[in-house]
C-alpha cells in the first residue's frame, strides 16, 4: 500500500471499529498490513465488521488477518499467490506473539502497582503454602508468580475455582520459580489496570496443562 492507502484503511478501521482500540499492537500490525494489498484488505475489513464491528467492536489484528486470509482464498478477483497465503499466515502469527507479551506485560504491572501491603499479604500467602520463596525485585518473577499474585489480587476464578484455592493446590511444590508458561495468560485484562478489555476476549480459556507449563515438568493436577 502507498501511504494514502494505508491511511484510508486506519480511516475505515476506526469508522467501523469504535471500541477501544490497543493502540500499541495497532501500530505493529499498520507497519504489516501496509505491505498487503488494499482491495483484499478493504474486503477482509467489511467481513470483520459486519461481524464484530460496531460502536463497541474492537478492531484485533490477529483477528483481521484471520478475515484477510479467507479472502485471499475466496476473492475470485484476486486470487492469491502462495506466497500471500504464507505471508498471511506469518502476520498473523507474529501479531499473536506481539499481543501474547502485551498481555504478560500487563499482568506484571498489574503485579507492580498493587498496594505493597496488599502483594506482600498474597506473596506471603504463597510462600506459607509451599510456593519457592519469590524474589524481591517484581521484573525477576517468573511468569506462574505473577500469573498467581494477578489472579488473587483481582479475585479471580480459575477454572471455576476460587484463586487462592487454586494457586495452593497448583503451588503445593509443583512449581519451581524457573517454570515458564509458553502460551497466553489466561487472565481477562478488563480486570488489568490500563487493560482496554480486548485482551480479555482473547483469554476467555484456561490453557491446557501443554499450553501453560513446559511438558517436561512436573504434572499439575487442573
Amino acid at each position: 500500500m502507498t501511504s494514502a492507502e494505508l491511511a484510508e484503511f486506519v480511516g475505515k478501521v476506526r469508522r467501523l471499529f469504535r471500541g477501544e482500540i490497543d493502540e500499541e499492537i495497532f501500530a505493529l500490525a499498520k507497519v504489516r498490513i501496509g505491505g498487503l494489498r488494499l482491495p483484499v484488505c478493504l474486503a477482509a475489513l467489511d467481513d470483520y465488521a459486519l461481524l464484530y464491528g460496531g460502536s463497541k467492536g474492537k478492531f484485533i489484528p490477529a483477528k483481521f488477518f484471520e478475515f484477510y486470509a479467507k479472502r485471499t482464498v475466496t476473492d475470485e478477483t484476486s486470487t492469491p499467490t502462495p506466497a500471500e497465503r504464507l505471508k498471511s499466515k506469518a502476520l498473523s502469527d507474529a501479531l499473536d506473539r506481539d499481543a501474547i507479551e502485551e498481555d504478560w506485560r500487563r499482568i506484571r504491572q498489574t503485579c507492580e502497582q498493587l498496594d505493597e501491603r496488599t502483594r506482600s499479604e498474597i506473596v506471603s500467602f504463597l510462600e506459607a503454602h509451599r510456593w519457592n520463596r519469590f524474589p524481591i525485585d517484581i521484573a525477576e518473577w517468573s511468569r506462574v508468580q505473577i500469573l498467581a499474585v494477578s489472579d488473587i489480587a483481582t479475585d479471580r476464578f480459575v477454572d471455576r475455582e476460587d484463586p487462592r484455592s487454586f494457586w495452593v493446590r497448583v503451588g503445593g511444590g509443583a512449581i519451581r520459580v524457573g517454570d515458564t508458561p509458553r502460551s497466553r495468560p489466561s487472565l481477562d485484562s478488563s480486570l488489568v489496570s490500563g487493560g482496554s478489555g480486548e485482551a480479555g476476549n482473547r483469554l476467555s480459556r484456561v490453557p491446557h496443562f501443554e499450553d501453560r507449563f513446559p511438558v517436561e515438568e512436573t504434572e499439575i493436577p487442573f
